[in-house]
């Protein structure tokens, strides 16, 4: 039997589950208690497909009642406004699948070809100090 062929867009809809999937990782790493005030780093076996290369960005939001509000992006760099946004995305959606409800966070995220990449995250400790 002969598999046929993919449907328009179905190579984009696996890269999103794909990416769906690492940060589901993430977030579990983090629930378990990864990352909490100051053990950033990330679970085993994140990026076994591939390294997260790229320019860096440190993403800083404070949380409260599960809202995650970011409060500085950086560095101060000339970045893709969709990149920005894109980071600021999956920094959310990282911290809600992780049940981070109160604080501060600090995010790393790598602004890849194909997309942006956690490369980092800390529960807690000091937020909004400067971003670059």
């Amino acid at each position: 039997m002969t598999r046929p062929p993919d449907r328009p867009g179905a190579a984009q809809l696996r890269a999103a589950l794909h990416e769906l999937a690492a940060v589901e990782q993430w977030a579990r790493w983090l629930r378990d208690g990864g990352g909490v005030d100051g053990g950033g780093g990330g679970p085993d076996g994140y990026g076994v497909h591939e390294e997260p290369v790229g320019p860096l960005l440190r993403v800083e939001t404070m949380s409260g009642s599960g809202m995650h509000r970011v409060i500085a992006v950086g560095p101060a760099a000339n970045h893709d406004e969709a990149q920005v946004v894109a980071a600021r995305s999956v920094v959310r959606a990282l911290l809600d699948l992780a049940g981070h409800q109160e604080g501060p966070a600090t995010t790393e995220v790598a602004l890849t070809a194909r997309g942006p990449r956690i490369v980092a995250c800390r529960l807690g400790g000091e937020a909004g100090g400067p971003a670059g």
